[in-house]
């Protein structure tokens, strides 16, 4: 018995040791790798605000996203947010409005003249950045 385990040791073994150096033959492909191993942003800013109004009346307001380096603002104005309901709006930005790292701010202005403000960082991957916000 002790014989089989040893011969079946050395056979995972062996066969470990020839599956690595084929593999080491096989050329990589570099640019495959160069994308898989990418973590900076090229791409859009993808900036998703929800809003969920838990309050008992509708109200109608604003968002505004703004970049705190570049002056750079996208706004969604009359906004209907219904009682009870969870608006969500989509902002896309590229490199030079939200440069990698920057700071940015989004703001929800509703009823008469309420307001609450969340931040954010452009983090630099492809991933988008989401707010969820509630009023009132």
């Amino acid at each position: 018995m002790n014989t089989k385990l040893n011969a079946i040791f050395t056979l995972s073994v062996l066969m470990s040791f020839f599956s690595g150096l084929i593999a080491s033959n096989v050329p990589i492909n570099q640019d495959v790798l160069a994308q898989g191993l990418n973590t900076h942003n090229t791409g859009p800013l993808n900036v998703n605000v929800q809003v969920s109004n838990t309050g008992n009346a509708e109200l109608i307001g604003s968002i505004h996203v703004i970049s705190d380096i570049t002056g750079v603002s996208k706004n969604a104005n009359g906004i209907i947010f219904p009682s009870g309901q969870t608006v969500i709006k989509t902002f896309d930005f590229n490199q030079t409005e939200i440069p990698n790292g920057a700071d940015f701010n989004v703001e929800i202005v509703y009823g008469d003249d309420f307001s609450k403000i969340a931040h954010g960082v452009n983090n630099q991957t492809d991933m988008p950045v989401f707010f969820n916000i509630k009023i009132p």
